[in-house]
């Protein structure tokens, strides 16, 4: 399975739109459904007092085929449609280009291929030696 985020710095901070949108519509998550299954459906914010407060980071989670589909285009094209999307989602107001746009091709990524770790904040180093140890 592939799972991509997508990430935007501050393309609304500091502006009266910053205000229209993140407050109105955001807050700290939304969910947006599209007539296409997969299109940029999960939105975060971590510009938030526990995670990274004053940031102005933003981004949007896209998984399997649709992820794959991303991986294919430019990055200048895929932020034009999640731009697209993130209009759909705030009406009625002119929502900035980002500061900052990125997102990492795991699929593309031969180390990776399509997957990556993260270790829950209950992992301790016990479990990276548990991980690594031989099978016998």
């Amino acid at each position: 399975a592939t799972y991509t985020k997508i990430f935007e710095k501050k393309f609304w901070f500091d502006t009266e739109a910053r205000m229209n949108i993140y407050e109105k519509y955001f807050f700290d998550m939304a969910i947006y459904a599209d007539k296409e299954r997969g299109r940029y459906p999960i939105w975060q914010s971590l510009d938030h007092v526990n995670f990274f407060p004053s940031s102005g980071f933003v981004f949007v989670t896209v998984t399997g085929d649709f992820s794959l589909r991303i991986e294919g285009m430019e990055d200048s094209d895929v932020q034009k449609e999640v731009m697209e999307v993130l209009g759909a989602m705030c009406p009625n107001t002119t929502v900035p280009d980002p500061v900052a746009f990125h997102f990492k091709r795991w699929h593309a990524d031969p180390l990776f291929r399509g997957s990556y770790s993260s270790w829950p904040p209950s992992f301790v180093p016990g479990h990276s030696e548990n991980l690594r140890a031989s099978v016998d």
